[in-house]
């Protein structure tokens, strides 16, 4: 009897772990491997944002980036960011920055920040 009520309760238990981390996903490691292969290139910035959320007292920022890569065409994306008000400067309409982006999908998109 006790044997049985423990591989219910394991059963439970793995059934709400899966269920737990399908709702809160872990970063993927396929982020991970991009950031190796990223390629640093200019971006202007075409719009930004500030959404109603915020992350750590700091607001969360939406940028609209058209991205010139020394190969190939110009595209436009979008990132979602944090910003101090200090970095929020610095990300104008019209302000040219550097951003890296994944070669493979173009909406994977991290800025560098030098402030």
């Amino acid at each position: 009897m006790v044997a049985g009520t423990l591989w219910v309760a394991m059963l439970v238990a793995v059934l709400l772990g899966k269920m737990i981390s399908s709702v809160w996903p872990r970063p993927s490691i396929t982020t991970q491997k991009w950031i190796g292969q990223a390629v640093e290139a200019e971006a202007l910035v075409l719009r930004t944002e500030q959404t109603s959320y915020f992350v750590n007292k700091l607001p969360l920022t939406r940028i609209q980036l058209q991205v010139r890569p020394l190969k190939g065409r110009n595209f436009v994306a979008e990132i979602k960011q944090t910003l101090s008000e200090t970095e929020a400067a610095a990300f104008k309409t019209g302000s040219l920055i550097r951003v890296k982006y994944d070669p493979h999908n173009y909406k994977a998109l991290i800025l560098i920040i030098t402030v």
